[in-house]
């Protein structure tokens, strides 16, 4: 991520002091000074720190973040946490590995702004035989305001709303939980189900009512999640 913007910024100096002449490289260090602040900002916004040694985690765990990631500026990961290929993470997403870890975000996903991910300790979802505070799987939608709290998972291509709460429950792959809707004690959605807007999942029969994803909902979280691909790339 980081290699991406500097690597940008440092050929471009080098083009700028291929030239020759006074005017040039008046025009030349005023550029270098624009590419600095910009080298520095890009560095030091993203807010990405060892979790803290605490009586449950002996040692001050780091981030793992995939080269072609992107975590915005003001945004903050912390602690236990492992970001995939291609992922964005947008400004004001926090994702902190410092109680409940460790948190797997996939390839592919996207952290949507004010999201926050995080999970009670000692408390774990199974996936393919792994312990997990909280799973995201590839191609996810987690959107503007959501909480994902762990022990949860979220299975691949699924799409979490604005606002919604998924809080001690597995959501199956390629589901939606619609906007400002609530998905707790234990529950299980199964793959392709729905939630619809401003729903109450709190028990397994209410879970197993669910219809299946509709074709329009399919096709908004697929621009969506090929929209904020081009966003890790192109920031």
């Amino acid at each position: 991520m980081t290699n991406r913007i500097n690597s940008g910024i440092i050929y471009q100096m080098i083009e700028c002091h291929k030239t020759g002449g006074n005017k040039k490289m008046k025009f030349d260090k005023r550029f270098f000074l624009v590419c600095m602040y910009v080298l520095l900002a890009s560095t030091a916004g993203a807010e990405i720190f060892p979790g803290p040694i605490t009586s449950w985690n002996k040692t001050a765990k780091v981030p793992k973040v995939s080269e072609t990631a992107y975590v915005s500026l003001n945004a903050s990961v912390i602690g236990e946490v492992y970001i995939g290929d291609n992922v964005y993470i947008a400004p004001g997403a926090s994702v902190r590995g410092d109680e409940g870890v460790p948190i797997y975000i996939g390839s592919g996903t996207n952290i949507q702004d004010g999201v926050i991910i995080h999970a009670l300790k000692d408390k774990f979802v199974m996936i393919e035989g792994k312990k997990y505070a909280v799973y995201i799987g590839k191609d996810v939608c987690v959107a503007h305001g959501a909480i994902i709290h762990g022990p949860c998972a979220i299975g691949d291509g699924s799409f979490v709303g604005f606002n919604s709460t998924v809080f001690k429950a597995i959501v199956g792959k390629n589901c939606a939980v619609l906007h400002h809707s609530l998905v707790t004690n234990n529950v299980k959605i199964p793959d392709n189900k729905c939630v619809p807007s401003g729903t109450v999942i709190d028990s397994q029969h209410l879970a197993s009512t669910l219809g299946n994803i509709t074709e329009d909902v399919i096709e908004l979280k697929k621009e969506v999640v090929e929209v904020n691909k081009e966003f890790a790339a192109g920031y």
